[in-house]
């Protein structure tokens, strides 16, 4: 019962989260410098023309009376019309998001099932060569910039190798003789559960390098919190104990050490998830994956007020519930911890 109290709890206040997020981006996207209404009709349209059509999308009121009237649809579910596309932003978010959710989920699978075992490795093995290797591993994650390492892997893999596909999400021609049937939007769900499997493997291997570029960093942030917690919880007493109860070094690892080691690494990896939707981004414009990312991209060049608050609402909401997420999973890894 206190586990449902506590969720509830924070679901409440998920609302002036958002509401604080709105406001302040709200704010500062109205303060840059510029005129989207210009920049949405084009160079050559008459000075009239402008006025008429700031006036129908009522940016010539004062920005506190637009913002209230903003939030007024929003809890109507309206996210407002973009100015780029001249479509609702809703429509938008409904055809880009499940391309850089699907893109994000593979990273983070990346992360989490390769991050947690390099750690343990170089924790078991330290200062031995795995140890090395994994550290330098995770000191590269975190210094290359994820623009490089995707251009990197586009030019050796794609380009000079040409084993995966340099950009895209699905191959057009595949596409187009294999019509797939979308339920999620996630192409490779879809595809697997309607049984089209060209679709299939021509959706893995487009996302396969985009997902390496994103997950590297978060990869190797992982695997050194993995290792530093398995260090310090190793050198626990309940640990000693176990080992001079004679229980073979797995079960000391897996089943006592690890199980308290991971309570800080879900804390990263709640965070990671984050940083992932963040660096999506920058990932999707290198790979020309068509997800919210390049949206994004392209409405805050054009100054697209509507859609670029729609893309911050979408990624505050997965922040909040992700993090939401990670507290409750903390009550099934550690027992010491009630929610009252």
């Amino acid at each position: 019962m206190g586990l449902q109290i506590y969720i509830m709890r924070r679901i409440l206040l998920v609302i002036p989260v958002l509401i604080g997020m709105t406001l302040i981006t709200f704010t500062v996207s109205h303060l840059i410098p510029g005129d989207p209404v210009a920049l949405s009709l084009g160079p050559h349209a008459h000075k009239d023309q402008i006025v008429a059509y700031r006036h129908e999308l009522g940016l010539d009121r004062p920005i506190y009376v637009q913002y209230v009237i903003y939030l007024k649809d929003l809890f109507h579910g309206d996210f407002g019309k973009s100015l780029t596309t001249h479509r609702p932003v809703a429509e938008d978010l409904r055809e880009y998001f499940p391309a850089t959710f699907e893109l994000t989920l593979l990273a983070l699978a990346i992360t989490v099932f390769m991050g947690i075992p390099l750690g343990i490795i170089s924790a078991v093995k330290r200062n031995q060569w795995l140890d090395h290797i994994s550290r330098i591993f995770s000191l590269t994650g975190v210094s290359v910039p994820i623009f490089w390492l995707g251009l990197l892997l586009q030019m050796v893999i794609s380009y000079r190798l040409g084993w995966l596909p340099m950009n895209g999400r699905v191959g057009a021609q595949i596409l187009a003789s294999h019509p797939l049937h979308t339920i999620t939007g996630l192409y490779i769900f879809d595809s697997l559960f309607t049984g089209n499997w060209p679709v299939l493997g021509s959706s893995l291997a487009h996302i396969i390098l985009p997902a390496i570029t994103l997950s590297y960093a978060s990869l190797a942030v992982v695997t050194r919190m993995v290792r530093s917690s398995m260090l310090d919880v190793m050198e626990q007493e309940y640990v000693r104990t176990a080992r001079a109860k004679g229980l073979i070094e797995s079960a000391v690892i897996y089943k006592h050490a690890l199980k308290n080691a991971l309570i800080p690494t879900v804390t990263v990896i709640g965070l990671t998830f984050g940083m992932l939707l963040g660096g999506a981004f920058l990932t999707e414009t290198i790979f020309s994956w068509p997800g919210m990312g390049r949206y994004a991209v392209g409405t805050i060049t054009s100054l697209d007020f509507p859609a670029i608050m729609g893309v911050a609402l979408i990624v505050a909401i997965a922040y909040v519930t992700a993090n939401l997420l990670v507290d409750v999973f903390y009550a099934l890894i550690d027992t010491r911890i009630r929610y009252s």
